[in-house]
Parts: C-alpha cells; structure tokens; sequence
C-alpha cells in the first residue's frame, strides 16, 4: 500500500513541495496569478485577494498560499476571457 492519498497519486515528492511552498512576495504572487505587481496589489485591496502580512518594525512582508490563490486564478482567467 501507499502513503500517498487519492488526490495525490502520480505526484513526486518535489510537486507536492513546490505545491505547497509559499509565495513570499509581490513578485511571485503576481508570476503565479499571471498578472503585474500593480495589479495583484490592487486586488488584495479592493477585491480582499488573501495576502498574509508580516508586520515588522520598519515594513512589512507579505505572503500567499498557492490553495488560496486557485480560486483568485479562476476569476483572473474569467475576467479576461468576458472581455475578449
């Protein structure tokens, strides 16, 4: 038997991990969804895109699970896709 569950088969170790791995930047944030930087900023604010800020004593960072993005993406392509 395998450890692996259902949703899972057929994955390496290392997808799992890279699917998993936070994004822990504007930039790589903006590169997972397709978009600018401007753009996914300007959805965490207006539209509530799930970023998670680290606050610190100077600035803060930020950062975003791939999971929560999914949906976030799906929206993204629909938009486009009415406008074209």
């Amino acid at each position: 038997m395998s450890n692996e569950s259902e949703g899972n088969m057929g994955q390496t170790s290392l997808q799992l991990e890279q699917e998993r791995a936070p994004l822990d930047s504007w930039k790589e944030i903006a590169a997972y969804l397709n978009r600018n930087v401007r753009t996914v900023q300007r959805w965490e604010k207006r539209e509530g895109l799930p970023i998670h800020r680290h606050v610190h004593e100077r600035a803060s960072s930020v950062s975003a699970c791939k999971k929560e993005q999914e949906g976030n993406r799906r929206m993204a392509e629909a938009t486009v896709a009415r406008f074209r």
